[in-house]
């Protein structure tokens, strides 16, 4: 409701004039939408992943905390919502920038599509990184990026490999004749 007061000609005041609208379902409206925010904030932030999204310009729509630790980027950078620069900046700790602004380059290159990569980091750490399209109907508006840090699973698949090269070595060079067979009998290898 909103009103002015109104005088008469000799200064008394008559009352108000103004205007009023019911706000019902726009109130509503607000308190549903806080709601559905609130509740994708909480999803992104329930993940063990780090995410980012991005519109198409590469303006930073949302990201969750895991995101930010991830990559130790700075609040007041990600706060700018300047995808540029945060591309920038993970850039300068990964161990091939050229190879990440390549593959940043693609995904952004060919909206539609989704991608699956690998970033190697100067620390160590190997962060696998799936990208989709982001939908608003029909429309592409964006991507959504998660990140995954992968390396105690891929070092622990190297060390798998290592090992079973050992043992196929030493079971290869052994001076007798050895089989291995499974519990269906079957012959799972042999030596020469």
């Amino acid at each position: 409701i909103s009103g002015k007061p109104v005088f008469g000609p000799d200064g008394d005041f008559l009352g108000y004039r103004g205007v009023g609208r019911d706000v019902t379902r726009e109130n509503a409206a607000e308190t549903a939408l806080r709601a559905n925010v609130s509740l994708l904030q909480a999803t992104l932030e329930a993940t063990a992943d780090g995410i980012l999204v991005s519109d198409l310009e590469r303006r930073i729509q949302a990201f969750n905390q895991r995101f930010i630790e991830m990559f130790a980027v700075p609040e007041d950078l990600i706060a700018t919502g300047d995808g540029w620069k945060v591309r920038d900046w993970i850039a300068d700790h990964a161990l091939d920038p050229e190879t990440f602004f390549a593959d940043v380059e693609r995904i952004f290159a060919e909206p539609d599509k989704e991608f699956r990569t690998s970033l190697r980091m100067k620390d160590g750490r190997v962060i696998e990184r799936y990208t989709r399209p982001q939908y608003l109907s029909d429309a592409i508006v964006g991507r959504v990026i998660s990140f995954r840090d992968a390396t105690d699973q891929i070092r622990t698949a190297e060390e798998l490999h290592s090992q079973k090269t050992m043992l196929e070595t030493v079971f290869r060079d052994v001076p007798d004749a050895m089989v291995l067979v499974d519990a269906d009998r079957r012959i799972r290898m042999c030596n020469p």
